[in-house]
């Protein structure tokens, strides 16, 4: 039995058995006299000195209060996240956001040990939280803009669901997990758009079956979330490539004003010229776009855009075995069909333009 000898706040002195380690206790009491720091002397145990904290911090926030002083976990959650956030003796809206509360307290649970532990365990957990915190939640005002509305739960899903499918690929997965924990929001939430579309098609995107991630970013301006220089990209294995499994996937979480200005970014045509090399029919590249952002006939026509304006840079830069996969293996129309095709957004041009 672990007892915490702390200044008091009218409890009846009584014993209560607590199981977590010593050093939750003194985190505890660490918590109570930053808040309280003169009180007089009682005897009260850790997970008392949460709940007294907590419901300070969680009035007029009911369900947030009923979730931390009723579920086995309530109180555990709420340091957690206070703690993540380094807002020892503040507070932050995450800790009084119920589904940010339920999503820590699911993978506290000692059902989810394998889980966490995938992702480094509750240390993980929290510098998970720590790196996110200009995300929005449910009951949250602000945020990044980047994000569009990405919550701060169904990001902690994404990051530990993924974690774990990972969890015997430790080379692919400090990629993703570098990404996911990146300094700057844009390369998060391209990240989190990776994560959640792994998530969402484990068969598709096995460890198994991948070469190699190559994540590569660079510093934006605040408000933007065009990044051409960075890359997303998986590579599959030649012997998983067919059917809806390309050679190479990228992926692009763009808003919709940001897909309308690819034609004028000279390093996103770049890239795309770089995979239009290194493929041999247009259904070996995927480009995965965020659907909750853009939809798909906003991305064709703004790729339509881009080809328009640089039809001839983006025809030279096709492979032969491309060019004869598209438009026929006579060389002197390929050219004329190119063009024909690109009016056509329907066309098998546009065919590496996918949500999956």
């Amino acid at each position: 039995m672990l007892m915490l000898w702390a200044s008091g706040v009218g409890y009846a002195a009584h014993s209560v058995v607590y199981h977590s380690p010593e050093k939750e206790t003194v985190s505890a009491t660490r918590l109570l006299l930053t808040k309280n720091p003169a009180l007089p002397v009682a005897r009260i145990s850790a997970d008392e000195v949460r709940l007294a904290l907590a419901e300070r911090d969680l009035e007029g926030f009911d369900d947030a209060w009923e979730f931390v002083r009723t579920n086995p976990r309530g109180t555990d959650t709420w340091e957690v996240i206070i703690l993540s956030v380094n807002n020892v003796g503040g507070s932050t809206q995450f800790a009084r956001d119920l589904k940010t509360l339920e999503k820590v307290a699911e993978y506290l649970d000692p059902a989810n040990v394998n889980k966490l532990n995938a992702i480094g365990g509750r240390t993980g957990l929290e510098s998970f939280i720590f790196r996110n915190t200009d995300l929005l939640c449910l009951t949250c005002t602000g945020g990044h803009p980047v994000f569009a509305g990405r919550n701060m739960d169904e990001m902690i899903e994404n990051f530990v669901e993924v974690g774990y499918y990972f969890r015997n690929n430790p080379d692919l997965w400090s990629k993703l997990q570098s990404g996911a924990s990146h300094p700057f929001p844009a390369m998060r939430e391209g990240s989190q758009h990776t994560l959640k579309t792994i998530k969402e098609n484990p068969s598709k995107y096995a460890p198994e079956k991948i070469e190699s991630f190559d994540l590569r970013f660079e510093e934006l301006p605040a408000d933007i979330d065009l990044c051409p220089s960075c890359r997303f990209n998986i590579r599959f294995k030649d012997e998983y490539i067919g059917g809806n499994t390309p050679k190479l996937a990228e992926f692009k979480s763009y808003a919709f004003s940001t897909w309308a200005n690819i034609k004028n970014s000279p390093k996103f045509l770049q890239q795309f010229e770089r995979y239009l090399q290194d493929i041999s029919e247009i259904s070996e590249l995927q480009y995965i776009y965020n659907g909750a952002k853009a939809s798909e006939t906003p991305v064709k026509i703004a790729f339509r855009e881009l080809f328009l304006a640089k039809k001839v840079e983006i025809f030279d830069a096709m492979k032969p075995e491309l060019k004869a996969s598209l438009f026929g293996q006579v060389p002197s129309f390929q050219f004329q069909f190119f063009e024909e095709m690109i009016e056509n957004i329907n066309s098998d041009l546009y065919k590496f333009i996918n949500t999956l």
